[in-house]
């Protein structure tokens, strides 16, 4: 029997995630710093205006595991996001995003034939023309009544999130997982399997039910870039961290 296993933890110090430095159009006010496989949130909005930040990577993955933390947040906060799937192709971008808010409220959209990264909603539609900016909503935002994420942690305003490309390529899959969950080192069956603790005696831990699933269009597993963005509102600051704990790159396979 055949087994794909994928390495975290301590093997994970020796990879480099490779986010590149944001261009100026992408970040014009400098709100995201970092490098590798951190990244800081860090400003202050007076304007009356959304404030919107945007960095993409340089390296190609199948699966991320992302820790986002909001550190400080005051007047009407903000989003922090990950984006995945991402590739541009005669100066449009098609990509998918988890954006979360201060409160853990979040939506998951997919977005193709963008132009305009500053644009409020990168200026795409839900209802658009072939070639026209378009937004496919997975799990739709309401002003309102907006969906929490249901592992959340609303002490330390921190959300675990495993996003990974099925086995067949298919279709992505994101997970919030608890902070215990996010500790693991090593997923089995690459498609959605299971997690392993670095404390083995904790044994296997089944992944929970998806936040919800992207189809791709893909008929094989096919690695795309990654990035990071944060929407800073009016009259707010906001500041926070993006993590990389773990990238699914390629399977080590073991005979058993």
């Amino acid at each position: 029997m055949k087994m794909t296993k994928v390495l975290f933890g301590a093997a994970i110090l020796g990879l480099v995630f490779g986010f590149a430095s944001c261009k100026q159009d992408d970040d014009p006010n400098d709100m995201i710093s970092g490098s590798n496989n951190n990244y800081t949130l860090e400003y202050t909005n007076d304007g009356s205006d959304v404030s919107r930040g945007y960095n993409t990577s340089t390296l190609k993955h199948a699966g991320a595991l992302v820790e986002i933390k909001f550190t400080e947040v005051s007047g009407n906060g903000g989003i922090m996001g990950f984006i995945f799937d991402y590739e541009q192709t005669n100066k449009k971008s098609t990509f998918d995003v988890i954006g979360v808010r201060h409160d853990g409220a979040y939506y998951i959209s997919k977005f193709e034939d963008i132009v305009d990264l500053q644009a409020q909603n990168f200026g795409a539609k839900t209802t658009a023309a072939d070639g026209e900016p378009k937004e496919t909503e997975i799990v739709a935002w309401s002003n309102t009544s907006p969906k929490k994420l249901a592992n959340w942690d609303s002490s330390t305003k921190t959300a675990y999130l495993w996003i990974v490309q099925s086995e067949d390529g298919s279709q992505y899959d994101v997970y919030n997982l608890t902070s215990d969950m996010a500790n693991a080192v090593e997923v089995k069956d690459a498609n959605k399997g299971k997690l392993v603790y670095k404390d083995t005696t904790k044994g296997d831990v089944v992944l929970p039910t998806p936040l919800g699933t992207i189809a791709t269009g893909y008929t094989a597993q096919t690695q795309k870039k990654y990035g990071v963005y944060a929407n800073v509102y009016n009259k707010s600051t906001v500041k926070g961290t993006w993590k990389l704990l773990g990238s699914y790159l390629e399977a080590n396979v073991i005979e058993e």
